[in-house]
C-alpha cells in the first residue's frame, strides 16, 4: 500500500493545497490557514493529524476545518475539555454561520446514537493510542465511519513506535491495515514464545525513514 501511495503522489506531482479559505472561514493566521488548506488538499483530502505545538491555535483550526465542509459536525474531547470546546464553538462559530456540533467526551460514545456527521474533530487523540483500551475499539468505528476527520494533538512523538498505529488507522485504514503487518515492519515486532504475542516494544532503524515519509505526506500537517 505504501508503495502505490508513494506512486501515486509522484505521478500527480505531490501535495496540492485546497484553495484560499474564503467565505465563512476567515480570521485564522497564516499558518492556521495554510494547516487547514493542506489538510483539506490532495492527497489528506480532509482525513489528517494536526500536530501543531500548544498553543499554535490547533482549536480555531479544527473548527475552521468542520466549516470547510456541510453537515453536521462531531467533537470528541477529554471531559476535562467539553466546556472549553462549547465555549470555542460559540465564539468561533457565530450567527449567521449554521452548523450544528455535537460534542462528547470520549467516554460517552457508548451511549450516543450514530448521529449522521459529516465532519469530525479527535481532540488530544494521542489518547487514542492503546489498540486494545475500550476508548479505541469504541472511537475507531465512529471516526472511520465518518467521511473527514482532523485528529489533534501536541504529543506526536509517543513512547513507543507501535503507539501510532492506532491514530494512522483509525484516519487510513486501507493504507495501514494491519496491527502485525505495522508492527513487524516498523516495530521490528517478534513473537514472544512464553506470552504468545508479538513484543511491540521495539523500532525498526530498517524501515524508519518510509515511515517518517509516510507520517509527513499521507497523515500529520
Amino acid at each position: 500500500q505504501v508503495a502505490t501511495f508513494r506512486a501515486r503522489l509522484a505521478s500527480r506531482g505531490g501535495v496540492r493545497l485546497a484553495p484560499p479559505l474564503t467565505g465563512n472561514v476567515r480570521g485564522l493566521m497564516p499558518h492556521q490557514e495554510l494547516g487547514v488548506r493542506r489538510g483539506t488538499g490532495w492527497p489528506l483530502c480532509g482525513r489528517f493529524l494536526l500536530a501543531d505545538d500548544p498553543g499554535m491555535g490547533k482549536t480555531a483550526q479544527a473548527l475552521a476545518f468542520t466549516l470547510c465542509y456541510p453537515g453536521r459536525a462531531l467533537v470528541l474531547c477529554p471531559a476535562s475539555l467539553k466546556a472549553q470546546w462549547l465555549q470555542e464553538i460559540d465564539k468561533f462559530v457565530r450567527p449567521p454561520l449554521q452548523k450544528e456540533y455535537d460534542v462528547h467526551t470520549y467516554d460517552e460514545l457508548k451511549n450516543v446514537p450514530d448521529g449522521g456527521w459529516a465532519v469530525a474533530v479527535g481532540d488530544e487523540a494521542h489518547m487514542l493510542k492503546n489498540s486494545e483500551s475500550v476508548r479505541f475499539q469504541r472511537a475507531a468505528p465512529v471516526l472511520q465511519k465518518v467521511r473527514r476527520v482532523v485528529l489533534l494533538t501536541a504529543t506526536p512523538h509517543l513512547n513507543r513506535c507501535i503507539e501510532l498505529w492506532p491514530l494512522m488507522h483509525v484516519l487510513r485504514p486501507r493504507l495501514v491495515p494491519s496491527y502485525e503487518r505495522f508492527a513487524k515492519r516498523y516495530c521490528n515486532a517478534r513473537l514472544d514464545r512464553r506470552t504468545g504475542r508479538l513484543d511491540v516494544r521495539g523500532f525498526s532503524r530498517r524501515h524508519a525513514g518510509e515511515l517518517r515519509w509516510l507520517l509527513a505526506n499521507a497523515f500529520v500537517v
